[in-house]
């Protein structure tokens, strides 16, 4: 498989996440006393923009491969969440068996064809970044959340 296809693998892995992450994490969070409450509208304002995010760095190898290292954090700690609380985290599933197998192939395939030697130092400030952004992306998520709801109720 090519570069590319491992890319597009992964793109289509991280919106799967994004989809079931949006779908019960929301709800999931409202039980939970140690995380933060997520508005599910909000939520999936804010997961909607990272996966046009996802789709937009395909074009970009060192952003994809930062975003498969910010990925493959992100799914180890929605399975260490699941491990220590002994319930399950929306997002465990699929950053188990979607993030980690195409994230690891895309990242791997950059290292075998040369790719990822030079666009490492880019693609670890991209994944340090993009984990540190997961809270003013929920914030932008609930902002725009409560002006498209405010603009559907005129």
């Amino acid at each position: 498989m090519t570069l590319t296809h491992w890319a597009w693998l992964f793109t289509l892995a991280a919106l799967l996440h994004n989809l079931e992450e949006a779908l019960w994490l929301p709800a999931w969070s409202r039980r939970q006393r140690r995380y933060p409450q997520l508005d599910a509208r909000a939520f999936a304002i804010a997961s909607g923009l990272v996966s046009l995010f996802f789709i937009a760095s395909s074009l970009g190898l060192a952003l994809q491969m930062g975003l498969a290292l910010a990925m493959a954090v992100n799914a180890l700690a929605h399975c260490a969440v699941t491990l220590l609380q002994r319930a399950y985290m929306p997002g465990a599933a699929s950053g188990l068996l979607l993030i980690f197998p195409f994230a690891g192939g895309l990242l791997a395939k950059g290292w075998r064809d040369g790719a990822l030697q030079s666009a490492w130092p880019t693609a670890l400030i991209i994944a340090a970044a993009s984990l540190a952004l997961i809270p003013f992306l929920l914030r932008a998520g609930e902002i725009a959340g409560k002006c498209l709801f405010r603009i559907s109720n005129e």
